[in-house]
């Protein structure tokens, strides 16, 4: 099961984000979340809209924190606790948009959901997505844009309660990434791999920086960067291992002096850690072209 959001009654600021359409002039948007707590009675939202138009007037907005945007089934709902004006309000269209910065996607869209909102309930949109999930940014944020028409002549009012669930096919949240640890770790690792005239210890670093480097978020680019340097990490290790046939009590003493290099360039900063990859590289005769987080 995906994330669920819970529609709140705390105000978020409504954008068209990925509709395309303007904001009406009654639009309101109101924050999703994750174990939130569902709007009551008291926190009821009166829309009056204009005669014969179409417009987003309510958006809802959440914070799913996660890299890895899945497929699957989107659930969304309308909580009306009573029903629009003669019946001419209908719930014309739904737009669920991820958005950072300028970078907005349609995750999905109903454009003709058409449904007559002329009595009392919750109204349910459910859509789909199919493929394969991509790696997107951290920070992005869910949008889940309604748009209504009042298909009479004159004004008319609809109430809608933030109160519902929204279902996504999204993963659990994730830890946040560290600014600036993308460079730094990669360093570490390959200054620690390196160091130690063993593969075991050096195929052991390799599986640490995988770890990190899915933990930090970094995209499936800089993953396989952190690991081919790992790898020629290791083979450098294995072959100073046979060229010198190091005995067990020298190869602990070297994992301690690893040990001590990594403190030393955590303690550094970002720019001794870029230098001490470049270094590495250099060596190693890698490229450290990866990106910083």
């Amino acid at each position: 099961m995906g994330q669920t959001f819970k529609q709140t009654a705390k105000a978020e600021t409504p954008i068209g984000a990925c509709s395309g359409l303007t904001l009406a002039s009654y639009a309101v948007g109101r924050l999703a979340e994750v174990d939130g707590t569902a709007g009551g009675a008291s926190d009821d939202i009166e829309l009056t809209i204009p005669g014969s138009t179409t417009g987003i007037g309510l958006v809802f907005v959440g914070e799913p924190k996660v890299r890895t945007w899945a497929t699957g089934t989107w659930k969304v709902r309308l909580n009306v606790p009573t029903g629009g004006e003669n019946g001419f309000i209908s719930w014309k269209a739904l737009y669920v948009c991820r958005v950072s910065g300028t970078d907005i996607e349609t995750m999905v869209s109903d454009a003709a959901v058409n449904t007559l909102l002329n009595s009392s309930g919750t109204f349910t949109e459910t859509l789909s997505t199919t493929g394969s999930a991509t790696s997107e940014s951290y920070t992005s944020h869910l949008y889940w844009v309604y748009v209504f028409q009042n298909a009479s002549g004159s004004e008319q009012t609809l109430t809608v309660r933030p109160s519902k669930n929204l279902l996504t096919p999204l993963a659990d949240a994730e830890a946040p990434p560290v600014p600036g640890t993308h460079r730094r770790h990669i360093a570490v690792n390959r200054c620690a791999a390196s160091s130690v005239a063993n593969s075991e210890f050096a195929r052991s670093m390799l599986e640490s920086c995988g770890s990190q480097a899915w933990h930090f978020g970094y995209s499936m680019e800089e993953q396989y960067h952190a690991h081919s340097m790992n790898v020629t990490a290791q083979s450098i290790a294995a072959s100073a291992a046979r060229r010198a046939g190091l005995s067990n009590a020298s190869v602990v003493g070297l994992n301690v002096g690893a040990a001590s290099m990594v403190r030393e360039i955590l303690s550094a900063g970002s720019a001794v850690a870029g230098s001490a990859g470049g270094a590495l590289a250099q060596r190693s005769h890698i490229s450290s072209g990866a990106r910083t987080a």
